[in-house]
C-alpha cells in the first residue's frame, strides 16, 4: 500500500533548507541563492582544489549561470538522516522553454 500525503513524516528543518535553496536556484533568485552561504565561504572540488572563495565569487559564477534561462535543479533522492549531506543527489539539467 502507497503512503498517503496525511501518513508522509514532516520535512525536517534541513528538508527545508534543501526545499528552500533549490526554489531560489529554480527561480533564479540570486539573492536569495546567495544567502544560504558564508561572506567567507569555500568551494572545493573532490581533489580539495579550491574553486571559489567568498560569496562575491559565488555571486559572479552564479550571475553567469542564472544568465541560462533554462537552467534548474532537480532532487533526485536523499541518503542518511544526518542534516549534512541529508540530500546527497541533485541534478542540474537543462529544459528548453516553450
Amino acid at each position: 500500500m502507497s503512503e498517503s500525503v496525511a501518513d508522509a513524516p514532516e520535512m525536517t528543518e534541513a528538508e527545508a533548507v534543501v526545499q528552500a535553496q533549490i526554489k531560489a536556484y529554480n527561480s533564479h533568485d540570486l539573492e536569495s541563492f546567495l544567502a544560504f552561504y558564508a561572506e567567507a565561504v569555500q568551494i572545493y572540488d573532490g581533489n580539495a582544489v579550491l574553486l571559489r572563495d567568498g560569496r562575491e565569487a559565488l555571486r559572479e559564477e552564479y550571475t553567469k549561470r542564472f544568465a541560462r534561462t533554462e537552467l534548474n535543479v532537480e532532487l533526485l533522492g536523499r541518503g542518511g538522516t544526518s542534516p549534512i549531506g541529508i540530500f546527497a543527489s541533485l541534478s542540474a539539467r537543462l529544459e528548453k522553454k516553450k
